[in-house]
């Protein structure tokens, strides 16, 4: 199985590492703030290489909470690359595990309707690293 995760938090990061078996083809875009070596650009162009069979996708990144999805580097801008670069492939789950709320339904909407409709919002829980165990 091939994951792509975006997230800004070494402590959800480690999580998801331990939740997901070693067996899976993992690539991960940490998000750290005012980095040279992260960013959108970087994260979009030279990481994301779909398909993928799971997306798991963070909106406030940086290290800031409830952050508006105007500005640059969030992951509502992430989505709508992910949108306008590929169609929705029905394989693929997006989850989108922030706890922004109006920043996540931005994103499950913006990639509903670029065609990825197995897209889901799961904030960041026990219950969603249990689910990634079972993969």
């Amino acid at each position: 199985m091939k994951i792509f995760i975006l997230e800004d938090d070494e402590n959800r990061i480690e999580g998801f590492k331990h939740a997901i078996k070693d067996s899976h083809d993992l690539t991960i875009c940490r998000w750290l703030k005012d980095s040279p070596l992260i960013s959108i650009k970087r994260g979009a162009y030279e990481l994301f290489h779909p398909p993928y069979d799971l997306i798991l996708l963070d909106h406030d990144l940086g290290g800031q909470q409830y952050v508006d999805s105007n500005e640059e580097e969030t992951g509502y801008q992430f989505a709508k690359f992910i949108a306008a670069a590929s169609k929705g492939i029905d394989e693929t789950w997006i989850i989108v595990h922030s706890y922004n709320p109006e920043g996540a339904a931005a994103m499950v909407q913006v990639l509903r309707e670029s065609g990825w409709r197995q897209t889901i919002k799961i904030p960041f829980s026990k219950q969603l690293l249990d689910y990634l165990e079972t993969l």
